[in-house]
């Protein structure tokens, strides 16, 4: 990103008082009068205080008679305002000018704190960790040190003695008032557990509550009990908490296809924007005690992070034979400090079965694991998919015959994996039907392996036999799978998201769900299969594949830190803000970008593009809302190629207010040339 310019003044044109103390009395007072509308859950009387108290406060910070004391008064509370505001980057350098003018100043440790935990966000852990120290050291018994320390003990590899305090009782109530509770989120800020059909009285869900309430307690949120039935009474209570990050907990005969396509369609409807309004993942396991070891496991990377090491990688490919690349990380999981192999299972040769063992022994060291192929809920086909398309070598689905091998499908089970001891890694499949736990809907992506049907039909797998179940029991970390058919492009974004960002894992997956929501324009049509109904075919199928991916984890795990795309990628964005708005320039390398394809779009003969999400609140545009877009773009010797608008559409997300612009064009055409592609956006 380009260095942020001055932010635009508000639009709000009310009198402004001519005497510099009464300038900053009326600045402080719209600022204060932000509070109980926040308290109230009312964000458009919380911005029209914030945006009057910006106005205000920049005055005085302009008058030439304004004392140093109220410079210091003035420039505090605006760093507090930008930073309410969604406006972080703008808010830290503000502290930064604050803390260098003033590092004796009442204010001082409450000002290192939150710098410290900008710091921390952004992975500059050694810069964060000398703030923290020096917060301790100077103001250690204030409400400030059991934060400080919090978050110290996090960044030394140790275990925190117990979360955070959150909310009002964090820090105390002058503190409070002063940052108007616009303080860059703890751990648990906003955080929901939601139980599903668990019951305190039900001996089999004691580890599940358990995991729960430990997941709750370690981010300092609510547990809520939810019966898994009543949608109404779910997105009340996401509309009144308004939760950045949510976590549902339930065994795994709850967790199926239809309650998560359903989660997800109500997650899309909180706030009027197009997008998903909360990350969420979900925790499982064949067991209580195997749902208390997951979130034991989950806390675990959370303190090593961000992780480096091994990245592993395993695919299966036609070709005649099996290979094997030692080292075959991409160029960003490079630059974030990993390695690894990546192993291709062939489907023609034999040879694949000593590839496999191989494979299996490095991946018990592997931070992370990466599948990619075909597939069903019991293991990774290492035949020939085309077998689908044979209706003569089919059979009519029966639960005893499912997975039936007369030798010609020869498959990669999940009891395999059982026999593996896993160091927590993260993983991701884009095997179709991989993160099925219990309920699988028999559809025709596996009619192979699990039979036809002229009916939905639901078969129900036993732990043994489920992929994700096995993966988890072998001791991953988390999962980013497919309950049902999906693209395996799918991992290679989510991967790329991840890295360029340094995302947490719920807004990794929820990339996803954006990107189908996006290509949908919001109106997204998703089938919810009824046992026994006839089949739906009303969904853009490769929609309904992007959002059958699920994260089973916690959304709030950020297991990476972000990377310079710049000097590790083939494609580099530049936004900067311009008198009419912003403009937005790709650079983008010759060569394959797994972004690139439009994959859930419907034009296909316009399927490749340039996407970019751009954050309003950096180039101080977070008031805007209504935008147009043009988009050139030309070959490295100036020839034009032809790119055309597809999408401009804003995205109000956990504080941020973000613009999605999306340039498409002819895949034949445009695939694997370099281009430079930009964005020219008015804001209205």
């Amino acid at each position: 990103m380009a260095p942020t310019p001055p932010a635009q003044e508000p639009r709000a044109q009310e009198p402004v008082p001519r005497d510099t103390a009464s300038l900053l009395a009326d600045g402080e007072g719209r600022f204060a009068s932000a509070v109980p509308a926040i308290m109230q859950g009312s964000p458009a009387a919380e911005r029209e205080h914030l945006l009057a108290a910006e106005r205000l406060l920049r005055a005085v910070l302009a008058r030439d008679d304004a004392t140093p004391a109220q410079q210091q008064r003035a420039m505090f509370y605006l760093a507090a305002t930008l930073s309410r505001l969604g406006r972080d980057d703008e808010s830290f350098a503000l502290e930064t000018r604050w803390l260098e003018r003033f590092p004796d100043g009442s204010e001082a440790s409450l000002v290192r704190y939150y710098m410290a935990d900008h710091l921390r966000r952004k992975g500059r852990l050694d810069e964060a960790k000398v703030l923290y120290e020096r917060v301790l050291r100077d103001d250690g018994d204030s409400t400030l040190g059991a934060p400080s320390r919090f978050y110290l003990e996090q960044l030394r590899g140790g275990r925190p003695a117990a979360p955070p305090p959150q909310g009002r009782d964090a820090p105390d109530g002058s503190v409070h008032a002063k940052r108007a509770v616009m303080a860059p989120a703890a751990p648990g800020a906003r955080y929901l557990v939601v139980a599903i059909d668990l019951a305190a009285d039900r001996a089999a869900d004691a580890g599940y509550l358990a995991a729960a309430h430990a997941a709750g307690a370690f981010h300092g949120g609510d547990v809520w009990a939810w019966d898994g039935e009543d949608f109404g009474s779910l997105e009340r209570q996401l509309r009144e908490r308004g939760p950045e990050n949510v976590l549902f907990v339930a065994r795994p005969e709850r967790l199926d296809l239809v309650l998560h396509r359903r989660i997800l369609l109500l997650s899309a409807g909180i706030d009027d924007d197009w997008f998903v309004d909360f990350a969420f993942g979900y925790l499982t396991a064949e067991d209580g005690a195997a749902c208390e070891r997951l979130w034991q496991r989950i806390v675990t990377v959370h303190r090593r992070s961000p992780l480096h090491g091994v990245w592993w990688q395993a695919s299966v490919t036609s070709n005649a034979t099996s290979l094997e690349y030692a080292d075959a990380a991409s160029a960003l999981a490079k630059a974030a400090g990993f390695r690894g192999p990546h192993y291709y299972y062939s489907t023609a040769n034999d040879d694949r079965a000593a590839l496999i063992e191989r494979s299996l022994a490095t991946m018990r060291s592997a931070s992370v694991v990466e599948f990619t192929g075909c597939g069903d809920p019991q293991g990774i086909w290492l035949f020939d998919d085309r077998r689908n398309l044979d209706d003569k070598l089919h059979w009519d689905y029966a639960a005893d015959r499912v997975g039936a091998d007369t030798g010609s499908m020869p498959r990669l089970l999940a009891a395999r994996f059982r026999e593996l001891t896993l160091d927590a890694p993260i993983l991701w499949s884009g095997t179709c039907h991989s993160g099925a736990v219990c309920r699988v809907f028999v559809e025709a992506d596996i009619v192979s392996t699990f039979g036809r049907t002229a009916r939905t039909t639901v078969h129900r797998l036993a732990p043994r036999d489920s992929l994700a179940l096995s993966w988890l029991a072998a001791g991953a970390a988390s999962l980013l799978v497919p309950l049902g058919a999906n693209h395996g492009m799918s991992v290679a974004m989510e991967v790329d998201f991840a890295l360029r960002n340094g995302a947490s894992l719920g807004e990794t997956i929820q990339s996803t769900y954006d990107d189908v929501l996006l290509a949908a324009q919001g109106r997204l049509v998703l089938d919810l299969p009824v046992e026994g109904e006839p089949h739906g075919h009303d969904e853009a199928v490769m929609q309904g594949g992007g959002s059958n991916r699920i994260l089973i984890g916690d959304p709030a795990l950020r297991p990476f830190a972000a990377v310079d795309s710049a000097a590790a990628a083939a494609e580099k964005v530049t936004a900067e803000r311009t008198e009419a708005g912003l403009r937005v320039t790709v650079e983008r390398a010759a060569g394959w970008q797994p972004r690139a394809w439009d994959m859930y779009g419907q034009d296909r003969d316009r399927d490749y593009r340039a996407l970019v999400r751009v954050d309003l609140g950096a180039l101080g545009l977070q008031d805007r809302t209504d935008f147009d877009a043009r988009v050139s773009a030309h070959a490295p010797g100036g020839a034009p190629l032809p790119y055309a608008m597809q999408r401009a559409a804003v995205e109000d997300h956990a504080g941020h207010r973000f613009l999605h612009l999306q340039a498409n064009g002819p895949r034949a055409r445009l695939d694997r040339e370099a281009a430079t592609i930009v964005f020219d956006v008015v804001a209205k």
